[in-house]
């Protein structure tokens, strides 16, 4: 896509530079999310069937607490890589042109974010980037701020995350997961995962997007696919021939 958008020259260094300083922040999301998610389904349901507690002759319960020790300690982690993934993609430069400097715009106060809004706006670079402005004012509104704010109470006012709870009713295993904000906690950590990729796709797609519908008057646009698949290539986003085709939706017209 972003060969469409920027002279040959121009692209490669731009994005081997972001290739070489920014993937394994993606990696180590990834990594974190996925054991994080295995160790969690694997405590709650070993809550469930009897692998992490046990009830003695006098009916008395007894929990193994150490997993779920790990457990919070992973999920401090998320929060912590979480926003060195976004701040380190702001940081890239990636996707800024001229007045629009992403950095601007993702972690910072909603007086800076709203200063550098107007400012972007009102110069020569203001109609063609003010979709990619709105989309991450919705974002922070949705998820964003939410999450840099919870990053922030585990790192400066040691947020702690709430122990799972066990019931013995009627000789039954009642188990009740931890709540982060409004939603059952893994519920939580699968929202602010693929918010925050979905965030970084998505800007990028649209920045390419815009580049080449210009360079090109047009003729080049960015299309959405219905049906898609990254194992074999056939991307959600992609930018070709400014024609209509089955299965594909235009984003920039």
């Amino acid at each position: 896509m972003a060969q469409f958008a920027f002279d040959k020259e121009g692209v490669e260094e731009r994005l081997q530079n972001y290739l070489d300083k920014n993937i394994s922040d993606f990696t180590d999301f990834y990594d974190l999310f996925t054991e994080l998610k295995t160790l969690y389904i694997d405590y709650r349901d070993g809550l469930k069937n009897g692998k992490y507690y046990s009830i003695d002759n006098k009916v008395s319960f007894k929990q193994d607490r150490s997993n779920e020790l790990t457990l919070k300690k992973k999920i401090k982690d998320f929060f912590i890589q979480g926003r060195l993934v976004i701040y380190n993609f702001g940081k890239s430069g990636v996707i800024n042109d001229g007045e629009f400097i992403l950095n601007n715009f993702l972690i910072v106060k909603d007086g800076n974010f709203q200063k550098s809004k107007e400012s972007c706006i009102n110069s020569s670079a203001g109609n063609k980037y003010k979709f990619l402005i709105e989309i991450i004012e919705k974002a922070r509104e949705d998820f964003l701020s939410e999450f840099n704010q919870t990053r922030a109470n585990f790192e400066h006012q040691n947020l702690q995350i709430e122990d799972f709870k066990v019931q013995v009713l009627n000789s039954q295993i009642e188990v009740i997961e931890p709540i982060l904000g409004n939603m059952n906690l893994l519920t939580k950590i699968d929202y602010f995962y693929e918010q925050i990729l979905d965030l970084i796709e998505i800007l990028m797609v649209f920045f390419y997007g815009i580049q080449a519908h210009e360079k090109t008057n047009g003729f080049m646009t960015l299309f959405r696919r219905e049906e898609f698949d990254y194992s074999n290539m056939n991307y959600r986003y992609v930018v070709m021939p400014n024609m209509y085709g089955s299965g594909l939706t235009k984003l920039i017209v």
